[in-house]
Parts: structure tokens; C-alpha cells; sequence
């Protein structure tokens, strides 16, 4: 059993764990709730497979078969009852799409649509299958499975269910009810419009059961008029997974009628379980009342991983005095629970009674929080606003309960690890913790970062019987705080916000694990200096024409308190052997999270990101049409018309995920150039609008998203810090719009690559160039000082790889000076200082879940040894200056247009060939910025897996491929 493990630890040495055990396991309550013999006991036996009705008496299934309805029945039972009644191994129960509907004779009546269990005590089914179909106003159960190994249940949606029972004690209404089974499925299943006067409801539960999975459930608008309630309610179970599900709309409220001591709100409540796994669930709009509110509890459990959990606006203390227990968003009572990469924002209690509303909170022993994000916790008073002299909104904190079983137990063990509290009224509270860990915390815009009270200091609580009291009267207790024996690291307090929890400074090769978190990436990261969105790729045409494409937003941090903003688009294509580049850049001041767009006061505007929410928008006060010439000769300043750039999450998956859509649009005034044709340069008006999907998700680059110095070597004296890179390496274009010049082609697909990357560096607290006055002269000025002092981000190539049989590549190689600077590579005798390179695999391989992403890729620094997996190459190393280059006739510098990649026998033995050739659709896409900056090429390339005797490409390319080329003189 479960509890053997649960309380092994010592800290339950001095609790009576028997009494607690007998106190919170209800599982015989749950089973005398509807004894077999309530069931009719003279079912009609069912006639063949196909179910058009069924008779008041209900229907019984007794033999093995597939069975379905044929269409919409309606039941109306006289009694207590059953609808469909299975009792044989091997049924199959398909409801084809229709719907079951209950005619209850009142609420008080127990129904149940669908039971499946051997009539025989002790007896148990096997292999039963229920799909397909609705299952509406239902009162007890929609679905009641005991006794079954291997069940599977899917595509069931159980709705408008309707009960009333103020006398039993611990009854729970219940969407499902799955008891003492093992091997379970449920998947793509929902349970909505849930009424109950009960001393409990759920959406989902679960007991006594092993090996179980839910999938892609959902539940939403449940009301408990005197009760509780949970979605999802897990008790006793082992081995339990739950993944994709949420709870939506769950509110529960008082009446002193019902036989009940809780009146909980609660998205997701396990209870004496052990080995239970929750991956990318959520929990929204849990409104409690006199009792707790919780995103998640994982209550008195062991060996628990929630990853990805997101919980958003849960409030407790609605009720008529304006008071409740506490509101939490995911609570932690347990041992060996580890939390990661998880998010909960508004979080409020009403007067709480245990003085706390929380984001996080613990109880137990040896838990971890690994970046995690608590945003918007708060205390309020009666009138909703917030008020510290009723409690504190904490970010992270120890899980308080008055009751004597429950608040002599410390908080044991726990490590906060890169997590971020922000907009609380306590970031990190030390309360009863022993012996734990905060180490690389983010704390904005919280009252007090960390509260770290002296040992001695007490909290006073209190209960009545709405909230749980354990004598049904008012009571009050005087917990002592015990905190000892702990320790921080590497804390750091800021006044601005982020949206995901970063650590704006970077460790050393330490990192091993992810540092990034969904959906907060998308978000705006002011804590770092520098940070940019980086969308690249070869664009398809109606008529054949293969364009390179750049599309960048950045935020580039003039001082702590203020940015300049920019975009840049990069268009280049080849025809009748011209090659056509048009590049524009526009700039603007300020960037914020809201607010609207202005080009003098908020050129870059970001909401922070949510799971189906994401949209940046640029709109520049000048664009520089004349990159020869200083930015103010001349300029174009546009006028009206909103935003000019944008990218935006258009739905579908959710962000950053598989199946996510997308949309940017881009349009403005460019500087032309051609080579081959001998026109002049000159200006050009662009329009781009492109839609475009995400076939892998988003992966992280370097070390586990980190690239530090490490990384560069002895290139490192250029200056870099190191960054945080991660991306989408497969976003398949699937339609859009392009013009140059009034000329208009449909864009019909193509491939994209997303670069998300901040520099690890903080913002300068002295401003950046001259003191610009504002407006259009000060950005003038702003540019042309301060072009002086840019420098290249690092010497060397960046290579966005996506073959046409699904692994993606990014290569980064990092050069020593050279003279010329662009023939490089191990064959000629200029290796690379360092460098490195990720694989990412496809979604569903064996590979897919590699860590940090992908695989990571050493770059090969010389020709002696094994000890590498790539090295990239100008094209004809054997003859250097007949390697495919093109020179710059504005800045001078030249720049391989053709490239050879090679692999090592490790990396061909995953499927990757052993060359790949690399020519650029237009060889003359350099980025030319404002004033004396470094020029730097970025194009776009096509894959070949051979290359004809003359160095041309050979058959038909393999893939999509975009060079950087920094640093060259």
C-alpha cells in the first residue's frame, strides 16, 4: 500500500499516522455510496449489438462483443438504477457519437449512466471499453468502473449532471468513478456542468487503482451548493500519470447542510498516492469559499512529478462574512515530490484564516521547485484590495494547517532552484523551513523579496466549521515557527517584471538541466540587456522563385530603465542570374509588456505571453533607406496606420508546442541592391505577410539553452557574455503574401527557424551613447554615437540546418582572425577555436526526449582525433580562392556563398549523411547597420546531399539551410 512509503520518513515519527489515515480515507464512504444491490435487480438482458433504447429497468451486457447505440436514447427510470450495466470480459461499449440521456425523477435519486463490474463479489472484469458518445443529466455517476483490468475509456463527455444528498457522509457525485482497477486509459474525455448539494464532487475519481492515464481530459463549470469540490480527485492509487488535462470553473459554496467537514475548491487533489506523474495540466477559475482554494494539492502522497502545471486566478474567501482557509496554487503536503518548470498567477485569499495565500507552498520532506514562476499573489481585505494586516500573498512558503495532525510538521528539505516570485506581497517565505535551499531566484516587484523570521516568532490561526474545524466550533492555534539550518545563493531583487523565470545572470558549465520555460520564452525579458525574435528561412513562390527571408524584432537596453527597439527584414532571391537584396531597419524608443504602441515612447509592445497568447508589435519612429550614408541622410518617418511589424500566435496548439500557428507581417522601405545586373543601389517599399506552422515545438540550443564563454573560447575577447538561445527549428509556411516595389507574388510555402535569444548581460545602469533628448533627433543622435562603440556579437558562422527527412541542426563555429577572414575550416588549415552544435530530432523518435532538446555536437578543431561530430568547410577547400564568395562592394568584406558540412561516423550512424553541400539563394545578403557598425551576412541556403565535379550542387536539394556570417573583415 501507498501509505507504507507516504510515512516511512521520520518527520512522521511523533504523528499518529493510523488516526490520519482513518480521518482522510474515504474510499469505504465512496463504496457504500452505491452497493451493488441498489442497482435494479432485474436489468432487461440485451438482444444483439446494436442499443436504439433502453427500458426503465435498465440493460444488461453479459457476453463478450462490441456493442453501440444507434442513436439518441433517452432513459427514465422509475429508481435508483442503472442504465447499461456491463458484466462480461472483452465488451466493447461504442456510443457511437450519441447522446445517453437521464431523465431523473428528482436529484436526489442515485443514477448512474454506465456501470461496469462482475456481479460477483470478489470477481473482476477484464479488457472494457467505453467511447464515443455524450452521457448527459446523470446524478450520481456518469461513469462507475470497479474491478477492471485493463479499461479503457475515450471520447466521453459527461454533462449537466444534477444531485442532491445532505445526510451521507463523504458521498461524491462524480463524473467517473474508477475503483479498484488496474491498467487504465482515459483519454480525450470531459465532464461539465456539474450541480450538486453534496458533501463532495469531482470530475474525475479515482481510487485504489495502479498503472493508470489520463489524457487530454478536461472538466469545467462544476457548483457545489454545500460541499466540495475537486476535478480531479486521486486517492490510494500507484502509478498514476495524468497529462494535458485541465479544470475550468470549479466554485464552491456554504449552507450548513449537508454531513460534511470540507468545503474545498480544488483543480486536482491526490490523497495517499504514490508514484503519480503530472505533465502540462491546468487549472483556472477556482473560486472557493469558507475552505481552501487550490490550483493543485498533492495531499499526503509520495514519489510525485508535476511538471508544466499552470495555474491562473483562483480566489477563496467568497462567502457572506468575506473569509476563508487559504487559497494556493499548487500546495504540497508529501515526500519526494518534485515540481518543474510550472507557472500560477493570480492567486488571492480573502481574510484567510492561515494568514496565506500562496503560489507555491510545502509540507514534508526532500521537495524541489525548479523554475517555476509565481506572479500576482495577494492578501485581500473585505473589499477586495489588497491588505498585508489580513495575511501575506506569497510567492513560496511553507503549507499551514491548524489542525494538531498537520501543524507541527516543518517544511524538510526543500529546494527552490531558479524560480522567480514576482508581483507578491512576500516573494520567498523561510517559515518552518529546515534545512532547504534557495538558490538562483528572480524576485520583481514583490513588497518584501524574502521574509526570514527569527526562530521564536509564532503566526496564529484559525478555524470554524466551514473550515474544517475539528470540534465544529471556532478554534485557534499558536504555531511556532522552527526554521533552521538554511541557506541562499545567488538571489537577485529587482523593481522590473519579466514573464518567465530567468536567471538574468549566468552560471558556468554547470548547466545541465533546462532554464527556459513555456510560455513565458515568447514573453518580454527586460532583466536582460539585449534580446531579440529572430524568424529566417527560404520562402517558396507561385511562380518558383525561392526567397531568403529575415523578419527580427529586438530590444536593445539603452539603460536600466530604458531601450531602443528595432526591426530588421532581410529579402533576397536570385533570377536570370541577378541576385536581389532589399534590406530595412527601422528603430524607435522605449519597449514594454502593454500600453499603447508609439514610436517615441513604446516602439516595441509585448504582452506576456500565455498558452494560446502571443503577439509582438514594432512600429519605428525612423528607417535608415541609406546604409552609406549617416542615419539622418535620409531618413522616412511613417506616419498613422498602426504597427508596421508583428508576430503573433494565431492558434491551434499551444504556444511554442507542435501544431501552433503563427503569423508576421512587415512592411516599409528598404535599401535594393543587385549584383549582375549593373543597376545602383536604390530604395524599395516592401510588404511581407506570412502564416506558418510548428511541426517540432521549441528546443533549446547550446548547453541546455545557455551559450557562455566557455563556448567562444579565445574569441571571447570580442566581448561576448554569453546568452540564452533557444528555438523553433521547423515552422512550415503555408501561405502568404509578398511585394517589392508594387510587384506582388503569392508566397505558397517554405520553411522557417525561430531564434529566441537574450543576451546573459544586465542592462547598463549608465546610458548608452549620448543623452538622447527624445524624438527624431535624439534617435539621430543616439545611432550615430553610438554605431562607434557596436560590436560584432562574435567572429565566426551560425548554421540553421532542417532536412527534408526531419532532424534539424544549429552549427556554430567560432574563428580566429583571419586574413581573408572567410576562408575557413579545418581543411584549410584555419580551424575554429570552438564552437558547438545541437541535433534535434523528430517529434516521436526514439531521440525525441535527448537532453537539453537534442543532442549536443562538438565541433571538430582539428584534423588528428575523433573526439567531434561536425566541421563545416568553405565549399573547395582544395583550391580556397575558387570557393564560391561574394565581396561587398559597400563594405568590402567577402563571404563564402557555399559551404561543406561534414559528419562524424557517430552522427551518421543516427541517419545524418556524411556530407552536406550549402549554396545560398542570393550571395549578397549583407546586413548593413547604422554609422561604422560591422556589416554581416544573412542569407538563406539550399541542402544538397552531392555536388557535380564543377562544385555546382548535383540533383535535387535535401533540405533548408541559413548561414550567419559575423565578425568578417
Amino acid at each position: 500500500m501507498p501509505f507504507d512509503r507516504i510515512f516511512a520518513h521520520e518527520i512522521f515519527k511523533d504523528i499518529d499516522t493510523r488516526a490520519l489515515i482513518e480521518a482522510f480515507d474515504i474510499r469505504k464512504d465512496i463504496e457504500a455510496a452505491f452497493p451493488l444491490s441498489e442497482r435494479n435487480p432485474l436489468p432487461h438482458l440485451q438482444q444483439g449489438q446494436e442499443i436504439a433504447s433502453i427500458p426503465p429497468e435498465g440493460l444488461l451486457i453479459d457476453t463478450p462483443g462490441t456493442y453501440r447505440l444507434t442513436t439518441d436514447v433517452s432513459w427514465q427510470p422509475q429508481g435508483p438504477g442503472v442504465a447499461i450495466l456491463i458484466s462480461a470480459d472483452d465488451v466493447s461499449l461504442d456510443l457511437g457519437g450519441f447522446k445517453l440521456d437521464i431523465e431523473a425523477p428528482s436529484p436526489d435519486v442515485k443514477l448512474v449512466a454506465i456501470l461496469a463490474t462482475a456481479l460477483n463479489k470478489d470477481g473482476k472484469l477484464h479488457h472494457v471499453s467505453i467511447q464515443n458518445g455524450t452521457i448527459a443529466n446523470s446524478t450520481l455517476y456518469g461513469l462507475y468502473a470497479k474491478n477492471i483490468s485493463h479499461l479503457e475509456v475515450g471520447n466521453l463527455h459527461v454533462t449537466g449532471s444534477r444531485y442532491k444528498n445532505t445526510t451521507a457522509a463523504n458521498i461524491t457525485p462524480s463524473g467517473m468513478l474508477i475503483a479498484k482497477s488496474e491498467t487504465v486509459a482515459v483519454s480525450k474525455c470531459r465532464v461539465t456542468d456539474l450541480t450538486v448539494t453534496a458533501p463532495s464532487c469531482a470530475g474525475f475519481q479515482i481510487t485504489d487503482c495502479s498503472g493508470a492515464n489520463l489524457l487530454d481530459c478536461a472538466v469545467s463549470d462544476f457548483v457545489n451548493e454545500d460541499g466540495s469540490a475537486q476535478g480531479y480527485s486521486f486517492l490510494a492509487c500507484t502509478d498514476l500519470k495524468c497529462s494535458g488535462c485541465s479544470a475550468d470553473g470549479l466554485t464552491t459554496h456554504f449552507k450548513g447542510e449537508t454531513n460534511t467537514i470540507g468545503h474545498t475548491a480544488i483543480g486536482y487533489v491526490p490523497m495517499f498516492c504514490c508514484g503519480l506523474a503530472f505533465h502540462d495540466c491546468s487549472a483556472a477559475d477556482i473560486t472557493g469559499c469558507c475552505d481552501d482554494a487550490h490550483g493543485m494539492s498533492v495531499f499526503l502522497n509520495a514519489d510525485v512529478i508535476v511538471s508544466g502545471f499552470r495555474a491562473q486566478t483562483v480566489l477563496d474567501g467568497m462567502t457572506r462574512n468575506f473569509t476563508g482557509a487559504k487559497a494556493t496554487g499548487l500546495e504540497i503536503y508529501g515526500v519526494g515530490v518534485q515540481v518543474e518548470n510550472c507557472t500560477v498567477r493570480d492567486i488571492k485569499a480573502i481574510r484567510p484564516q492561515d494568514l496565506q495565500s500562496a503560489g507555491f507552498s510545502s509540507w514534508g520532506a526532500d521537495i524541489s521547485f525548479f523554475n517555476c514562476l509565481a506572479e500576482d499573489i495577494k492578501v485581500l481585505d473585505e473589499n477586495l484590495l489588497p491588505d498585508t494586516s489580513c495575511g501575506n500573498g506569497t510567492g513560496y512558503g511553507w503549507a499551514p494547517d491548524p489542525r494538531s495532525e498537520f501543524r507541527d510538521v516543518n517544511a524538510n528539505l526543500v529546494t527552490y532552484f531558479c524560480c522567480a516570485a514576482q508581483d507578491c506581497q512576500v516573494g520567498f517565505d523561510t517559515f518552518k523551513h529546515v534545512c532547504s535551499l534557495w538558490d538562483t531566484l528572480r524576485i520583481a516587484s514583490c513588497d518584501v523579496p524574502i521574509l526570514k523570521q527569527s526562530d521564536g516568532t509564532s503566526r496564529t490561526v484559525t478555524m470554524d466549521l466551514c473550515s474544517e474545524s475539528p470540534t465544529g466550533m471556532p478554534y485557534s492555534c499558536t504555531i511556532p515557527n522552527t526554521a533552521a539550518d538554511n541557506s541562499f545563493q545567488a538571489v537577485r531583487i529587482e523593481n522590473g517584471c519579466g514573464g518567465a523565470a530567468y536567471p538574468p545572470v549566468a552560471p558556468t558549465e554547470s548547466w545541465s538541466v533546462p532554464r527556459v520555460s513555456l510560455p513565458g520564452l515568447f514573453s518580454m525579458q527586460s532583466a536582460f540587456e539585449n534580446e531579440w525574435w529572430y524568424y529566417v528561412g527560404t520562402l517558396e513562390t507561385a511562380d518558383q522563385t525561392l526567397v531568403s527571408v529575415q523578419f527580427q524584432l529586438l530590444r536593445a537596453s539603452l539603460t536600466t530603465a530604458s531601450s531602443l527597439a528595432g526591426a530588421l527584414v532581410g529579402i533576397g532571391w536570385r533570377s536570370g542570374g541577378v541576385s536581389s537584396y532589399l534590406f530595412s531597419q527601422g528603430y524607435g524608443f522605449g519597449a514594454s509588456t502593454g500600453g499603447p504602441l508609439s514610436p517615441l515612447e513604446n516602439a516595441l509592445v509585448v504582452p506576456n505571453a500565455a498558452d494560446h497568447g502571443f503577439q509582438a508589435s514594432f512600429a519605428p519612429l525612423l528607417e535608415i533607406v541609406d546604409p552609406k550614408g549617416p542615419p539622418a541622410d535620409p531618413v522616412k518617418f511613417p506616419s498613422g496606420g498602426g504597427p508596421s511589424h508583428t508576430v503573433a500566435y494565431t492558434g491551434s496548439g499551444r504556444l511554442g508546442h507542435p501544431g501552433s500557428c503563427y503569423a508576421l507581417k512587415g512592411s516599409g522601405t528598404g535599401f535594393l541592391s543587385q549584383t549582375g545586373s549593373g543597376s545602383p543601389p536604390a530604395t524599395a517599399d516592401y510588404a511581407l505577410a506570412l502564416d506558418f506552422e510548428d511541426k517540432l515545438g521549441t528546443v533549446m540550443e547550446g548547453l541546455s539553452g545557455y551559450v557562455g564563454s566557455e563556448l567562444f573560447a579565445a574569441n571571447s575577447q570580442i566581448g561576448v557574455d554569453g546568452s540564452y538561445e533557444c528555438a523553433q527549428p521547423a515552422l512550415n509556411v503555408t501561405g502568404g503574401k509578398l511585394v517589392i516595389d508594387g510587384v506582388a507574388v503569392e508566397v505558397t510555402g517554405g520553411s522557417l527557424w525561430m531564434d529566441r535569444q537574450m543576451t546573459a548581460s544586465l542592462p547598463p545602469r549608465q546610458p548608452v551613447g549620448s543623452r538622447h533628448t527624445g524624438g527624431p533627433d535624439g534617435l539621430r543622435d543616439l545611432l550615430t554615437t553610438g554605431a562607434s562603440s557596436f560590436k560584432p556579437l562574435y567572429r565566426g558562422n551560425w548554421i540553421a540546418l532542417r532536412l527534408n527527412t526531419g532532424p534539424c541542426f544549429a552549427l556554430a563555429e567560432f574563428w580566429p582572425p583571419l586574413t581573408p577572414q572567410w576562408i575557413t575550416g579545418t581543411k584549410v588549415g584555419h580551424p575554429p577555436l570552438h564552437g558547438f552544435g545541437n541535433m534535434f530530432f523528430t517529434a516521436g523518435s526514439a531521440e525525441a526526449y535527448a537532453p537539453n532538446g537534442g543532442r549536443y555536437l562538438k565541433p571538430r578543431k582539428s584534423l588528428v582525433g575523433d573526439d567531434w561530430d561536425f566541421d563545416v568547410n568553405i565549399l573547395d577547400h582544395a583550391n580556397p580562392p575558387a570557393s564560391p564568395h561574394w565581396t561587398s562592394p559597400l563594405s568590402g568584406h567577402t563571404y563564402a556563398t557555399a559551404l561543406e558540412v561534414e559528419f562524424s561516423d557517430k552522427i551518421q550512424a543516427l541517419g545524418v549523411p556524411h556530407y552536406l553541400y550549402l549554396y545560398a539563394i542570393a550571395e549578397n545578403c549583407e546586413n548593413a547597420l547604422p554609422g561604422g557598425a560591422n556589416h554581416f551576412f544573412e542569407g538563406a541556403a539550399l541542402i544538397y546531399l552531392e555536388k557535380s565535379p564543377d562544385g555546382g550542387p548535383l540533383g535535387d536539394p535535401c533540405g533548408y539551410a541559413f548561414i550567419e556570417e559575423m565578425g568578417y573583415n
